[in-house]
């Protein structure tokens, strides 16, 4: 084979560049014919794609050039950089603190109205929050709560956390502040602070260049001014924001000398007064502050308060006292606020509580020590007086129970470091470990049915209110003998004895009722009220084990008790772990020892815990201690010298005596 000269090849490269040429157009034709063939199928097969339906909302649309333009008005508030200084008090209420700007949910729902060219063309109804104030429910009973009990070591720490939430509601639009004042005379200092302090409330509100505003409508901040004792005055003729008008109505509130209280009707009337101002033309937010350091003797008007109140959506604000635990009563340090008077400090009762709607604390005065259940009065519940706190629960305010040892929390506060016009109490509990401890606030009728439907609950009770109606007497321990032979000891075993037969029937008598609801003991599942009624059973057990052993002591004694020392002349019956074993004394003591160690422990760092572990300590028994007290030497017939040397500190100097003194109420505050 040769090889092909260079014209050969020239030759056989043109035709084969010549048949490729000749084929390509032939290649690009199939596949475009293929490609239609595929389109042509796709067409044939697809379903048609629907045109889009109508616009969902139609509205017209004003030409540029025709609109006019929309006049703003501007509201200035003041934003500080930092935090205010002392603003409220202590974190004390958890998250609920959160939710105490919102106000209670209405029971309606408010539509938003639609302008005229836009038409809704569905069912889903879904409501416009326009006002932050009224918000949507599921159901009548879902509420937006306040909160209970929020600490305060004084009255300017609680002005300043409502000066926050008076901010929060201007934020949302115009607001209208109430300001109640207790005219008690134990409230004159605290209404004076509150006076002073409006200055600094406008200045951290922004409300000087508001202050210019012509007219009602164009102000953002109006207020008013309610004075209440046994009658209702409103000291301010119209709301306003004119800071002066306002100082001066605080000023012009004179001391009531009745000492009645009549706080839910002046916040219901004032409620009605100017529930207009809800609903007119600029709406506003209501908020009511009250001050007063008592309950109210008007508390059969709560219910009608609660209900204004919460149709109107107006929050309440009360800074007031904390309740003691487990008690109505409480005794405040008073000293005569004008100098010219006995400046000498003097314990008075005053009604400051309970914390809960019925007793829920069993009250015993039987054991080792001298009024051994005293301790009670000196505890802080951790809330404030029911009818009030439940008022500012319900309506989605906030409770300030001021006390000037407020944060001294798990130390023992000594009598003598109670602040003037405060109450005498002792021990205070961190607001975090009471906050699962909140009573029950709830309506009286759902209450009662929720006491009814657990025997546990129910035999607390009336354990509780038979406690406190036919209260405890304190044993006799100590016995003297004053002659040669036992006749004046055998007297006072006798006196002793019908004393503790008398003790005897009414803690046979708790017991049977706590014993009762034993049965339920494990349907509890809220803290209070297993903490209530263990330490309640633990306690009545205890107090029967006494009780029965003290009488077996007596009689030992009677049927002739031998002497170690023939000198001996007193006899004291001492507190001690001497029961009999095997016994059926020893069987209650074991169970109230196991109660009582369960209710320290589970409940450590509240008033149940504290008082668990302080009966833990008091021995359940007794001994009989013997000892030789010389017989007090006979006194001398005073002179008139020293009648007035020995004249009680507590009694002032004619000059210093009211001329016409009057006695001490119960519930009356100087």
């Amino acid at each position: 084979m040769h090889n092909p000269t260079p014209d050969v090849r020239r030759e056989l490269a043109h035709d084969v560049d010549t048949s490729f040429t000749f084929e390509l157009p032939a290649w690009f034709g199939s596949m475009f014919l293929h490609m239609g063939l595929i389109l042509l199928l796709g067409a044939v097969w697809m379903p048609e794609i629907p045109k889009p339906s109508a616009p969902v909302l139609e509205a017209t649309i004003e030409p540029l050039e025709t609109r006019k333009p929309v006049e703003i008005k501007k509201q200035k508030f003041l934003v500080r950089p930092s935090e205010l200084p002392n603003v409220g008090s202590p974190r004390t209420a958890g998250m609920e603190i959160d939710v105490s700007t919102a106000l209670a949910v209405s029971d309606k729902i408010e539509l938003p109205r639609l302008p005229p060219q836009t038409r809704m063309i569905t069912d889903l109804r879904v409501p416009l929050v326009q006002d932050l104030v009224t918000a949507p429910t599921k159901g009548a009973k879902l509420q937006i709560k306040g909160v209970a009990g929020d600490g305060a070591t004084g009255t300017l720490g609680a002005l300043d956390r409502i000066t926050q939430e008076i901010l929060a509601s201007l934020e949302r639009g115009p607001t209208l502040v109430v300001w109640f004042f207790d005219q008690s005379g134990s409230m004159q200092i605290q209404r004076d602070a509150v006076r002073k302090r409006f200055d600094q409330i406008y200045r951290e509100l922004g409300m000087s260049d508001a202050l210019d505003a012509k007219s009602e409508k164009e102000k953002p901040l109006l207020s008013s001014v309610v004075a209440f004792g046994e009658n209702i005055t409103f000291r301010t003729e119209r709301p306003t924001d004119d800071l002066a008008t306002i100082q001066k109505a605080i000023a012009s509130i004179e001391n009531d000398e009745s000492g009645i209280e009549m706080t839910f009707s002046a916040v219901g009337m004032a409620a009605q007064k100017y529930e207009r101002y809800r609903f007119q033309e600029p709406r506003r937010r209501v908020m009511m502050v009250v001050f007063t350091d008592e309950v109210g003797e008007d508390e059969n008007r709560l219910e009608d308060c609660v209900a204004i109140c919460k149709r109107n959506q107006m929050p309440v604000y009360v800074v007031g006292v904390p309740a003691p635990f487990g008690r109505a009563n409480i005794e405040i340090k008073y000293v005569d606020p004008d100098p010219n008077y006995d400046q000498s400090v003097q314990w008075i009762p005053v009604r400051q509580g309970a914390e809960t709607f019925l007793p829920e604390q069993v009250l015993l005065n039987f054991s080792g020590k001298t009024n051994r259940d005293d301790a009670i009065y000196r505890l802080d519940s951790g809330f404030g007086p029911y009818c009030l706190t439940r008022l500012c629960w319900e309506t989605g305010g906030i409770f300030f129970a001021v006390h000037g040892n407020r944060e001294r929390v798990g130390e023992y506060v000594a009598t003598r470091e109670t602040p003037v016009f405060q109450a005498r109490l002792n021990h205070f509990f961190d607001p975090l470990v009471m906050k699962p401890y909140r009573p029950d606030y709830l309506p009286v009728q759902d209450y009662l049915k929720s006491v009814s439907k657990n025997k546990a609950k129910a035999a607390l009770i009336e354990a509780a209110r038979q406690s406190h109606v036919d209260p405890m007497e304190d044993p006799v321990l100590v016995f003297r003998k004053t002659g040669e032979d036992d006749s004046s000891m055998k007297q006072a075993l006798d006196e002793a004895q019908r004393k503790a037969a008398l003790i005897e029937p009414k803690i046979n008598t708790l017991f049977s009722i706590l014993k009762e609801g034993e049965r339920d003991r494990a349907k509890l599942v809220e803290p209070r009220w297993r903490a209530g009624f263990d330490l309640a059973y633990g306690r009545v057990l205890a107090v029967k084990v006494r009780t029965e052993a003290y009488n077996q002591m007596l009689a030992r004694a009677k049927s002739g008790m031998k002497l170690q020392d023939p000198k001996s002349n007193v006899f004291t019956l001492e507190a001690a772990d001497e029961v009999s074993t095997g016994s059926q004394l020893d069987k209650m003591a074991k169970l109230s020892r196991e109660l009582l160690a369960r209710v320290a422990q589970e409940h450590r760092g509240t008033p149940w815990g504290m008082l668990a572990e302080a009966e833990l300590k008091d021995p359940i028994g007794w001994r009989w201690k013997e000892s030789y007290v010389a017989p007090p030497a006979p006194r001398p017939t005073p002179t008139a010298a020293n009648n007035n040397n020995n004249r009680p500190r507590n009694n002032p100097p004619a000059t210093f005596r009211r001329e016409n003194p009057k006695p001490v109420r119960q519930n009356v505050r100087l």
